[in-house]
Parts: C-alpha cells; structure tokens; sequence
C-alpha cells in the first residue's frame, strides 16, 4: 500500500530516513479503528444486497 505524507511529519519524525523496503510499525488510534469496521461492515451489507438483488432480480430498493 501506499502512504502519503506531508512535509511536517517527514521533518518531525523518523520517516523521512525510511526507504523502500524499510519496516515500519503503524497503529491507528481506537476511533479510526472503529470507523474502519464500519465502513467495511455497510460495504459487506452492499455487496451481500447486490448478490441478492442479482439472485432474484429484484431491486433491493424495492418494498
């Protein structure tokens, strides 16, 4: 994966020494965690909807 990272982190931490390959640890605080659940718990629910809506080819906005 990628990362990005402004000016201001790569002067203020060791990041700016990493080259390719180099390991890094990185954590994401609890409230990032839990909005990463999320999302990927409403995008399951949209694909397993859209599985359905193919199987018996109704629309999952239908009543």
């Amino acid at each position: 994966f990628c990362v990005y990272l402004i000016p201001e982190t790569l002067e203020r931490t060791t990041l700016g020494a990493k080259t390719f390959g180099d390991r890094v640890n990185i954590e994401i605080d609890p409230h990032t965690q839990a909005i990463v659940e999320t999302v990927e718990r409403v995008l399951a629910q949209r694909d397993a909807a859209a599985a359905m809506s193919m199987l018996t080819g109704q629309s999952t906005t239908e009543s």
